[in-house]
């Protein structure tokens, strides 16, 4: 009986989980994404010479007309916030930069709820989880009822990435594995 509970209690949370994603992370508004998906178009371009607003934000309104002047031509819209991440992610997704700006969204928003996975199921490893299903469950309703990583999906934030990275580290020293070896 207390199995039964267990589970239940363990849907409901997810579905509360899913409730609070939805009500936070969308629609996605993808404010930091926006940046990226400019300067990897101008990086797919060539152009380098305008990444950040320079120092003390004197180049601040260039900045702004060039990348809204990127957005126009990406089929968006808005004002681009400054990437200050040094430009990794901007130079990975080159290969997509000429996408529009809806699909760009959508491909991210689908790669942020696959990375969320896969930090759930990082998460079960770290922990020593049985694999039981419902362990599965309780914890992906955890990460994903997180308000933090709700509002980086919103964000279009590469934290989850980055935080998949950490966390994969620490499970590769617990296990003495190695990459590559």
């Amino acid at each position: 009986r207390s199995g039964a509970v267990k589970k239940l209690w363990t849907w409901a949370l997810l579905a509360a989980a899913l409730v609070q994603f939805g009500a936070t992370a969308l629609p996605s508004g993808n404010d930091d994404l926006i940046s990226i998906h400019s300067l990897a178009y101008d990086l797919a371009h060539g152009d380098d010479s305008i990444l950040y607003p320079g120092a003390d934000f004197a180049r601040n309104d260039e900045w702004i007309a060039h990348h809204e002047a990127n957005l126009r031509k990406l089929g968006d819209r808005g004002q681009p916030n400054w990437c200050f991440y040094p430009p990794l992610i901007p130079y990975l997704t080159i290969p997509f930069a000429e996408a529009r700006a809806s699909t760009w969204r959508l491909g991210w928003g689908a790669l942020q709820i696959g990375l969320a996975m896969l930090f759930a199921l990082l998460i079960e490893q770290l922990l020593k989880g049985t694999g039981a299903a419902v362990n599965r469950v309780l914890i992906f309703a955890l990460v994903i009822g997180s308000f933090p990583v709700a509002r980086s999906v919103e964000l279009g934030q590469t934290s989850l990435l980055v935080a998949l990275l950490i966390w994969g580290g620490v499970h590769f020293a617990q296990t003495g594995r190695r990459i590559g070896a």
